[in-house]
């Protein structure tokens, strides 16, 4: 008997402790810092675009629960997204943003991509840890677009993606696949993807 409390006082000193951890939250643009007390872990993304001759990164702060601590990104051919987060478990650990994650080299993958004519014929070479190939079909202001490209398979592979996938674009219709070239070269339009929909697949 007196195990089984002193097993119980450990497991509620644990997760007393575990409920009371502090991090840094910040969901804006103007980053201002507040504090929170969560739950698992605290975390920092960096998320950067890159389309048009342009880069620009947004980086946040939060909670985070085990399944937040990602690296990865989708290529598009006209624009990338990259996403970089850390996450650590002290109190107030998360007090610096996370880097952006750096150009890595090609990999040997290509896959189908689309053009600003509508094309979806042109060949992109994949970079870094992007092994899967991906086409995407998204609702823009009540037409049905599509894109193709290169994906980290963290983004392939997640039911949150998905998920969100469905609730923004109205549509699950995302494809991944192995192998080089395996997203077919179809000739649909093409269309500059929106940050936000990466931004709130891990938010």
């Amino acid at each position: 008997m007196a195990l089984h409390c002193t097993i119980l006082l450990l497991i509620s000193v644990f997760f007393s402790e575990a409920l009371s951890l502090k991090c840094y939250v910040c969901m804006d643009l103007t980053c201002a810092e507040t504090v929170n007390t969560c739950e698992f872990q605290c975390g920092s993304m960096t998320t950067t675009t890159y389309g048009g001759g342009f880069q620009q990164s947004y980086s946040m702060k939060t909670c985070a629960d085990p399944y937040s601590c990602i690296t990865g990104s989708m290529n598009f051919g006209l624009s990338r997204v990259t996403i970089n987060s850390q996450c650590c478990s002290t109190d107030l650990c998360n007090s610096n943003n996370a880097p952006e994650l750096p150009h890595r080299p090609t990999n040997g993958k290509t896959c189908f991509t689309c053009d600003e004519k509508g094309g979806c014929s042109k060949i992109l070479p994949c970079e870094g840890d992007e092994n899967q190939c991906f086409t995407l079909k998204v609702d823009v202001n009540g037409k049905t677009e599509t894109q193709k490209g290169c994906s980290s398979k963290l983004f392939c592979g997640s039911y949150a993606a998905r998920a969100n996938v469905s609730r923004l674009s109205g549509s699950n219709d995302m494809n991944c696949c192995e192998g080089s070239l395996c997203n077919s070269a179809q000739s649909m339009k093409g269309f500059f993807f929106p940050l936000i929909f990466l931004i709130s697949l891990f938010i």
